[in-house]
């Protein structure tokens, strides 16, 4: 594994504007305890925490800090983030007598929402310029539950200039990466294929269960009206547990149903299991929307 350079506060390292979609591998994220790397399974504020003696534990840094490293992973854990409002902006707040900006200043800032009660998820920013040497960015997201986003922002120095870097963004969960919105779908579509036919593994008979469920959007345009609103959905899954086919059978509001077909095609089923193959079936599936608490609003 290689390893990566930190300041004493985990956050305070250099980082990029432009993001870049991951590539087909998973990682889990190492800190460097002593002469050894040990598993990150939560960043609480700025520190890492690794698991010692069974109990998590803070990691203790070294004379310069955290070295972190992603090292590569067997699988993707069985989760999917949404990831909304991803926004990277860099300023120059002062420019010294030769023309060249100081106390350059990045700040990160999303929206985070699973349809299932998360713990101890952070991300990790994956920085690399064109020497390809990554520096990761470390920040912890917190915990997740369903129908309520969490927004993070923060702040790290910027020196790298923004044509020379790209980052890729990795979620962890207790440790192991997770499937999130902005990486490519055909990444996640091959990644949800993989995990599907493992769960079913020697399954004989099973009716179709939900597997994964990105939660839908409230829609914009009734942010004002306070509403909230119920949809139901005829689904038709394929063998590989993908949704081929959806109709709204019934929804309040238009605009709740226009969201719900969106978020339903990024859905993944464990399939019908009959005599032990996997086979088409029909379903039907309520969804119900809630305003967004005040606070969570733009």
């Amino acid at each position: 594994m290689e390893t990566r350079r930190r300041g004493i506060l985990s956050f305070l390292i250099v980082a990029t504007l432009a993001l870049q979609t991951p590539l087909v591998a998973q990682y889990a994220l190492f800190v460097k305890q002593n002469d050894q790397f040990r598993p990150v399974v939560a960043i609480m504020g700025t520190e890492p925490q690794i698991v010692a003696d069974g109990r998590l534990q803070a990691a203790i840094p070294s004379r310069d800090g955290f070295i972190y490293a992603l090292g590569q992973a067997k699988t993707y854990a069985p989760c999917f983030i949404t990831v909304r409002a991803l926004n990277i902006v860099a300023q120059d707040l002062e420019i010294n007598p030769s023309g060249k900006p100081v106390n350059r200043s990045l700040s990160i800032t999303a929206d985070f929402e699973s349809a299932y009660s998360r713990a101890h998820v952070f991300l990790v920013l994956e920085v690399k310029g064109l020497d390809n040497v990554a520096t990761l960015i470390v920040h912890e997201v917190g915990g997740l539950k369903p129908g309520a986003p969490v927004s993070v922002h923060f702040n790290v120095p910027f020196y790298a200039a923004w044509s020379d870097s790209h980052a890729t963004l990795h979620l962890f969960n207790g440790g192991p990466e997770v499937l999130h919105s902005q990486m490519p779908p055909a990444q996640v579509e091959h990644e949800l294929d993989l995990m599907v036919q493992r769960k079913i593994e020697g399954v004989v008979n099973a009716p179709p269960q939900p597997f994964m469920s990105p939660l839908p959007e409230y829609p914009a345009a009734l942010l004002d009206k306070n509403a909230s609103g119920k949809v139901t959905i005829a689904l038709t899954i394929s063998p590989t547990g993908a949704v081929v086919d959806s109709a709204i059978k019934e929804a309040t509001l238009p605009e709740f149903g226009q969201s719900a077909l969106k978020s339903i095609g990024q859905w993944r089923f464990l399939p019908r299991i009959k005599d032990g193959k996997p086979v088409e079936s029909k379903a039907v599936f309520p969804l119900v929307f809630e305003p967004p608490a005040a606070k969570a609003r733009p």
